[in-house]
């Protein structure tokens, strides 16, 4: 391996997990006609799938993408021990070989039922094992949707594509990993990306979930077309791990099922890193920088709420010219973050109007705009709820896109609600960045995990 592949899957793969090179996709589709929304339209139609006649509520195809074999996950592991030495403590000795699905399943959106997608890693194992459910970061590009990147092959120039591989690797470990394209990625391509939009977030996430207990049912029950899937059996035990969008995403989730008991899995323990909690705080922050190095961020916010109906669809409301022209394009499904960005100002005063403006930091009694803004704000936040199941959380020291006082927040509203304070940890990760601090926050997530597994919690 050379230095400069290991030095380029670094930084790919902490962009990756940011959750800023990729979820802007609700932006994309609410503003363009003309992308193209087919990626993964084929869902399940190839011969390794399991036909609509499969009987479930949630489940509709699983196509097996392709399978790692020992010497792929040993050799992957190799790799990824180069990145974060520490994550040694959990890699199995001889691990298992995975297999790679993508399943396509139901869910609400808009009143109506659409079909998404998640990939699905599913180690060679006759034990029971736990789910573990990864909530990655944003993004913007279409073909770096989990299932677009696991259905492609393996890219060792593109660390999105690696990330991919070690993600579906650590099934090796002892897990099912699923890993949901959100809303307006992969099956659902065609649709707008309602992102941080939180209660939609939850329905699908959920009903992800509810598709693989769905599918290990119908292994298990030799229904039809599931001999393509490998057979696997669920403890019934559940990890969610999440970082920045993903951390949001993991966090919502989590809230959901505290007050979901008849949820068909138990949840175990919560990992989130340097997540935006607060969209109140988050934006407060962003607008009293200078400059903001992640602009882009303002107009996916936006872009997501319309899409959902919670704020009027004129952006000339909300971005000053002319910005508010040029966004719709920007969010198109091949331009990155940094695409984006660089046709953005750095200044968020000189990007959103007033209206924007006085809804993160005044009074918005007197302008509706202010106020629809502002209510949406606070309700696709966290709220703080009472956590019965253990909470780790992560943040980088030196994380100037979402500052580690972020987190310190989130873990004191929790324990203002009444949540233990033993029962939700912060971690520090020195001298890290926003970037810099996601490998550590994911290997700190699994080594804790597993210790939760096998019942020598720290």
């Amino acid at each position: 391996m050379t230095k400069r592949y290991l030095i380029l899957f670094m930084l790919h793969f902490a962009l990756l997990l940011f959750g800023c090179e990729d979820d802007n996709k609700a932006g994309n589709k609410a503003g363009n006609d003309g992308k193209d929304t087919n990626v993964d339209s084929d869902s399940g139609t190839g011969t390794d799938s399991m036909g609509p006649e499969f009987n479930a509520a949630h489940l509709q195809n699983v196509e097996l993408l392709r399978t790692l074999s020992t010497t792929d996950i040993q050799g992957t592991f190799t790799l990824f021990k180069l990145v974060a030495p520490e994550v040694a403590q959990v890699v199995p000795q001889q691990p298992t070989s995975v297999s790679i699905y993508r399943m396509t399943y139901q869910t609400l959106y808009q009143n109506s039922m659409v079909s998404a997608s998640a990939l699905v890693a599913i180690p060679e194992n006759t034990t029971p094992v736990p789910v573990l459910a990864f909530q990655n970061g944003t993004n913007t590009v279409d073909a770096d949707a989990p299932t677009v990147l696991a259905a492609a092959p393996l890219d060792v120039n593109n660390s999105s594509s690696m990330f991919m591989q070690i993600l579906s690797a650590s099934a090796s470990m002892g897990y099912v990993i699923v890993v949901a394209d959100y809303l307006g990625f992969g099956a659902s391509a065609q649709l707008p990306h309602p992102y941080l939009c939180r209660e939609i977030t939850i329905s699908s996430l959920a009903d992800t979930l509810r598709a693989v207990v769905e599918l290990e049912d119908g292994v298990n029950a030799a229904e039809a077309g599931a001999a393509s899937v490998s057979s696997f059996a669920l403890s019934g035990d559940l990890y969610l791990l999440g970082y920045s969008q993903g951390a949001h995403s993991t966090m919502a989730l989590h809230e959901y099922l505290e007050r979901t008991p008849d949820f068909p899995l138990v949840l175990r323990a919560t990992a989130a890193g340097a997540g935006p909690y607060d969209l109140m705080a988050i934006n407060q922050y962003m607008l009293a920088q200078a400059n903001y190095p992640m602009p882009y961020l303002g107009p996916y916010t936006v872009l997501g709420f319309q899409s959902m109906g919670f704020i009027a669809n004129d952006l000339s409301l909300f971005f000053t010219t002319p910005y508010a022209g040029l966004i719709p394009g920007l969010f198109d499904g091949i331009k990155d973050k940094d695409e984006i960005n660089a046709s953005l100002t750095t200044s968020m005063g000189q990007l959103f109007t007033a209206s924007v403006q006085t809804a993160i930091s005044g009074d918005a009694s007197t302008d509706p705009t202010a106020a629809a803004l502002q209510a949406t704000l606070i309700a696709n936040s966290i709220p703080p709820f009472v956590a019965t199941t253990p909470i780790r959380l992560t943040h980088g020291t030196t994380d100037e896109y979402i500052p580690p006082s972020m987190t310190q927040a989130f873990q004191q509203a929790l324990i203002a609600a009444g949540t233990p304070a033993a029962s939700v940890t912060v971690v520090d990760i020195p001298d890290k960045d926003h970037e810099q601090a996601a490998p550590g926050a994911v290997v700190d997530a699994m080594i804790w995990f597993e210790t939760i597994k096998n019942g020598t919690v720290q």
